[in-house]
């Protein structure tokens, strides 16, 4: 078994944005992006569907 210090994850990173961050969702969208993550889950649990169709519409951009 690898020990915790040479042990690398195969795959690409994942993320979800976080309603109440200090930045927006499509701010977290191109935080991420910026930051090489390209397999990223709006999380918008409150939101009305409008408003997620509308952030995730921008964020494909």
């Amino acid at each position: 078994m690898a020990s915790p210090m040479t042990w690398r994850p195969s795959g690409r990173l994942y993320f979800l944005t976080m309603d109440g961050a200090p930045i927006d969702h499509l701010q977290q969208v191109e935080a991420a992006c910026l930051a090489g993550i390209r397999w990223i889950q709006l999380r918008m649990k409150d939101a009305p569907d409008d408003e997620v169709r509308r952030v995730a519409l921008a964020a494909k951009r």
